[in-house]
């Protein structure tokens, strides 16, 4: 199982993402409702497991960055594949795939030398 790349900043400072940019969520809903005729909602958990979804967003990415992130995801056959992860905000290591193709956007006015990067990923 591989790794997701160690992002650095200036050479020694690990990279983060931008705070307020790591957004956390339940990947599904696992609640299964039933209406009543008489108007009620009947409720359950469909299993006791709650897989989390991320969603975050690196900015101000340099070029070498970028592209390790890129030759990481190419190697995930774009989520096909799991991998490891380190969440910044609690720093648990959780098992993920991405759950669609990573985004690269150039910084304004960076001439292509800096990145935003937005991916988001499911627990598996």
């Amino acid at each position: 199982m591989d790794t997701f790349p160690t992002l650095y900043r200036h050479g020694t400072v690990k990279h983060t993402p931008v705070v307020g940019e790591l957004q956390e969520e339940l990947a599904f809903d696992p609640t299964i409702r039933s209406q009543s005729e008489g108007g009620y909602v009947t409720s359950r958990a469909r299993f006791t497991r709650r897989p989390r979804k991320w969603t975050v967003r690196y900015t101000w990415m340099s070029r070498a960055n970028k592209n390790s992130v890129r030759v990481f995801e190419d190697a995930q056959g774009a989520g096909a594949e799991y991998f490891t992860w380190t969440n910044p905000s609690d720093n648990i290591i959780y098992v993920v795939r991405f759950t669609g193709p990573v985004k690269y956007t150039p910084e304004e006015n960076s001439d292509y030398l800096w990145w935003q990067v937005e991916f988001t990923m499911e627990q598996v």
